[in-house]
């Protein structure tokens, strides 16, 4: 197998980040699964607290990883691209908002259409209020999360990210009165929040400017990182309340443990973008995998929650105390339906992103410039 170096300076799609996206949204779905199919390891049979049910329960516990991971990657391939436009002088505002606007409601607004089925159908209340809520990006904030949709907490986050890195280019064209208006209203909405996740996203955003000195000195990036990384992990799961805790931390134990994954986990980006690209054979068809499993990443996160409680629901699933081969076959069979049922709601909505983002190309009279990176 032979290989080249990767094209870590100009190259916006890189394929070993679309695997990565795809593992945080499997994860995501995992835990969640996970949670409503067996019951917690407290109330397990005797006979099913094996080393590999510990294993499984704790591999199945790293969703609040798994955003994170999210939003790192964000930070790096919008927030870092953000950055260099705007310095490079190649940044249009009306470009970023068709971009962003496209990526982010094309598939959210059927999954806020089946949300609010699923809580009508669960006897959930306000959930009118919590879609409205969720479609102006306001749910966690004045507005509750979905009941029916718990996931869309993040959606709130990452919107906001993206509002609030519009601060610099406003400042850079001196702007200043709309840089204002965007840090005032920004502030507001991060004071309902954990405000400490702006920093997940800004981890990534800044280490793609330096992506090409991390190339140069990818050994020191590496090994730092896989040692924040691992401690912030043991940190953010040894301080997690749950049935499985070990060992009793610091009060913020759980959320310190979150910041330094984040960062441990933004070096280990400038490592991983500047590994050699396959050329042949199975690990070249591996790497170039990751991109149709990332395309519907976005749409797993969306829509797996209200389809899983709907399952639930019409099926009156109660949380299974043994886990067997049995048990263990039917939460798999589980698993890859909602995988399925995730991936025919990409090819609904989420793969029609390019066409929305060309008819407000059109409505904003921008030009089209062709086929965009899956995560523009």
């Amino acid at each position: 197998m032979s290989t080249n170096t990767a094209p870590t300076s100009s190259t916006n799609h890189i394929p070993w980040l679309d695997w990565m996206r795809f593992l945080a949204a499997f994860l995501v779905l995992l835990a969640h699964l996970r949670g409503q199919f067996f019951s917690e390891w407290s109330a397990l049979e005797d006979a099913s607290r094996t080393a590999f049910t510990f294993l499984f329960f704790s591999a199945t516990r790293l969703g609040n990883e798994a955003v994170i991971t999210f939003f790192v990657l964000s930070g790096y391939l919008v927030g870092g691209r953000m950055i260099n436009r705007v310095f490079a002088g190649t940044f249009n505002m009306k470009r970023y908002i068709a971009d962003r606007s496209s990526r982010i409601y094309t598939p959210l607004l059927p999954a806020i259409v089946l949300t609010a089925t699923a809580g009508i159908v669960l006897g959930h209340s306000d959930v009118a209020a919590s879609s409205f809520g969720s479609f102006i990006s306001l749910q966690g904030t004045f507005f509750s999360v979905p009941p029916s949709n718990g996931p869309l907490w993040s959606l709130t986050y990452e919107v906001w990210f993206y509002v609030i890195a519009v601060t610099l280019p406003l400042v850079v064209a001196k702007n200043w009165t709309g840089a204002l208006v965007v840090v005032s209203l920004t502030a507001i909405v991060f004071a309902q929040l954990n405000a400490y996740y702006i920093f997940t996203w800004l981890f990534g955003a800044l280490i793609y400017p330096v992506r090409l000195d991390c190339a140069r000195r990818k050994v020191t990036f590496a090994i730092y990182g896989i040692i924040l990384t691992v401690t912030g992990l043991a940190m953010s799961q040894l301080g997690t309340q749950g049935t499985l805790k070990v060992v009793q931390l610091g009060e913020n134990s759980a959320e310190i443990g979150l910041i330094i994954f984040a960062f441990g986990f933004a070096l280990l980006l400038g490592f991983i973008t500047s590994l050699p690209v396959p050329q042949y054979g199975v690990f070249a068809k591996l790497y170039n995998f990751g991109m149709p499993l990332a395309g519907f990443s976005y749409s797993t996160y969306l829509f797996h929650y209200p389809l899983l409680h709907l399952f639930v629901h019409f099926t009156n699933h109660q949380r299974v105390t043994a886990v067997t081969w049995s048990s263990f076959s039917v939460f798999m069979l589980i698993l890859f339906s909602l995988l399925i049922a995730c991936y025919l709601a990409y090819q609904l909505f989420e793969a029609r992103t390019e066409i929305v983002r060309n008819w407000l190309y059109g409505v904003l009279h921008l030009p089209n410039t062709g086929k965009r990176s899956p995560v523009d």
